[in-house]
């Protein structure tokens, strides 16, 4: 099995960045984020760290800004953008 994997867990380079394996955490939403100021709060870095530890070659985090046009946020009451969402 070990040669069926042999790329899986063989390093590999992404342009300046060195990764020791394949294996990858896609970014994905937490809700580790303070409604107030829709900031990433204390949870986050805990939640990174563990995340760390698999031995996973690559972390994503995700990252995104709404402009005032959209109708819909993650959060609806982020502000400034917190208003009524239509059907």
């Amino acid at each position: 099995m070990a040669e069926e994997y042999r790329y899986l867990f063989s390093p590999i380079d992404i342009g300046p960045v060195h990764v020791t394996n394949r294996a990858y955490l896609s970014p994905h939403y937490t809700a580790y984020v303070d409604r107030q100021t829709c900031l990433p709060n204390d949870q986050i870095v805990p939640y990174y760290e563990e995340r760390s530890k698999s031995g996973v070659g690559l972390l994503c985090q995700p990252v995104a800004d709404f402009h005032p046009s959209v109708e819909y946020a993650p959060l609806p009451t982020m502000p400034p953008y917190a208003r009524p969402i239509n059907p």
